[in-house]
């Protein structure tokens, strides 16, 4: 297999997304090819997982004003500011290249090898913990995520935090009010860490982007050469970021329904779990899943449909009926009845939010 390379130095969320799932259409071209997209946003952005809300996860005032984007991308997972100080990553290859038997688990396992590598390389070791992140002594330095598409293709995508605007992504992310302000923002500054902080000096971005070509050559054993992007696939990048990524329908996909709605919310070994429910006479009348667990696509929209005149009594068999085993990596048929049955019993809200950001802890 032969494994392309493009560093983005600075580029826009939305050109810098639209790169990564235009990749898969380069790869479903040419199987025998894997690509690799190495890249810093500028201007920053948050970046929410496929399965969220951009209201629940982001301050859209204080991004406005602080002039940072909001994108929805292809994977789960959960949100993250995306700034000059880390670096993203995105691998596009056949699905075949990598057992994806039970799960997306073991592509994490088998695609995180060349940033462990890289890091190694600065004299910091990492490991791979559940569901979905390098750790450096128990503090996370990478989070990482994967979607499949219909053609047969797989994309892995990472964040490695080199350095870290921490106030930034504070101010724009939503996290618990001025009660628990204190506590939560010791919490999460224990519970990540950086590059620069591990080995006590600046590394430039661009020299990481570079160790993790070399990691996964040397991980994966594979002939990687660092290429240009050409005119044609330029126009792709812009095609897809015009008619997606640019989309304010893309960001707020599956807007409400109705104002008034139960929301409940339950943490899964799969990951965060929020279900919103518009109900009838004690019937499912309207359903979203959303989250920071991973899916593959199409299974969260048939077990939404599944559930559309459902009783809590029912939710459990129609769940099942449509939920191929290991789908959503480690969310069972359980666990969303569980919520089914809590969100119809629940008292009705007009809003209310369960962030889940990729780099912050749970709350």
């Amino acid at each position: 297999m032969r494994w392309t390379s493009f560093w983005n130095p600075g580029v826009r969320g939305d050109l810098g997304l639209a790169t990564d799932e235009a990749a898969l259409g380069w790869v479903a071209r040419d199987p025998d090819a894997a690509i690799l997209h190495l890249y810093r946003f500028d201007p920053p952005a948050v970046v929410i997982g496929y399965h969220q809300d951009p209201r629940a996860e982001a301050d859209l005032r204080a991004c406005a004003a602080r002039g940072v984007e909001v994108h929805r991308r292809l994977t789960g997972g959960g949100s993250i500011l995306m700034g000059p100080g880390q670096l993203g990553l995105a691998l596009a290859l056949p699905r075949s290249a990598v057992s994806t038997a039970g799960g997306f688990g073991p592509v994490f396992e088998a695609l995180s090898g060349g940033i462990i590598d890289a890091l190694r390389r600065h004299g910091v070791e990492s490991v791979l913990r559940p569901k979905n992140d390098l750790a450096v002594d128990g503090r996370k330095i990478c989070g990482v995520g994967a979607y499949t598409d219909a053609d047969g293709m797989l994309l892995f995508h990472a964040s490695t935090l080199v350095d870290v605007d921490f106030d930034l992504m504070l101010e724009v992310l939503h996290i618990p009010e001025a009660k628990h302000r204190d506590k939560f923002v010791a919490h999460a500054r224990e519970g990540m860490t950086t590059l620069c902080e591990q080995v006590g000096r600046q590394v430039p971005v661009e020299d990481f982007a570079a160790a993790v070509e070399d990691g996964y050559r040397r991980s994966l054993g594979v002939h990687l050469e660092r290429g240009e992007l050409d005119p044609l696939r330029r126009e792709d990048v812009e095609r897809l970021a015009a008619a997606r990524y640019r989309d304010p329908g893309w960001l707020h996909l599956g807007g409400r329904p109705g104002a008034q709605f139960t929301q409940v919310a339950r943490k899964t070994r799969g990951g965060m779990v929020v279900v919103r429910c518009w109900q009838e006479r004690g019937r499912v009348r309207e359903l979203q899943l959303r989250g920071d667990f991973f899916a593959e696509r199409g299974v969260v929209e048939a077990i939404e449909r599944a559930l559309r005149g459902a009783t809590a009594g029912e939710a459990r068999e129609r769940v099942a009926a449509v939920l191929p085993a290991d789908d959503l990596w480690l969310v069972t048929a359980d666990d969303v009845a569980t919520l089914v049955r809590d969100a119809l019993t629940a008292e009705g809200v007009e809003g209310g939010r369960n962030a889940t950001a990729c780099f912050l802890p749970g709350r």
